[in-house]
């Protein structure tokens, strides 16, 4: 498997701003206007979007929108939580509990799994904090970080 073409590599060493910095700074976080606010090896929180899309009729955020945007959350979540492995996403699943409208809050956190496996959930708010979709998935490894190899 080839590396992926983003600027990703090197990955911050050290624990805090730096990671905070780095996933704020991934192209596709950008790209969905998200900033990551918080990033620990057990949770994620990023705000902002919907990004340059365009909104549904009665003025919510597109579905697809916010499953992208709990997907770059489980994704920057999953590569702070490896030590050795980049993650790709096996699973997503959304639920929909309401429309949201405006900015977007996502609070990622990461469930006990394997080496290889990694479990994470997900809630989607609204601006006052009301919960408006959830999200799940599983991430797998599917190769080893080239920050982490080392020759014999």
């Amino acid at each position: 498997m080839t590396v992926p073409s983003e600027s990703l590599w090197p990955l911050p060493d050290a624990p805090g701003g730096e990671w905070v910095a780095w996933a704020t700074a991934w192209r596709s976080v950008a790209a969905l206007e998200l900033t990551c606010l918080e990033l620990t090896e057990r949770g994620a929180l990023l705000r902002g979007g919907p990004g340059p899309f365009p909104l549904n009729p009665n003025g919510a955020v597109n579905g697809g929108i916010l499953a992208a945007m709990a997907d770059q959350a489980f994704g920057v979540l999953a590569m702070r939580a490896s030590a050795r492995f980049v993650p790709a996403t096996a699973n997503l699943q959304l639920e929909f509990h309401r429309p949201l409208h405006g900015e977007v809050t996502v609070r990622a956190s990461s469930l006990p799994g394997g080496s290889r496996l990694q479990f994470l959930e997900a809630a989607l708010e609204d601006a006052q904090g009301r919960r408006c979709a959830s999200a799940r998935a599983t991430m797998v490894a599917v190769m080893e970080r080239p920050d982490t190899q080392h020759d014999n």
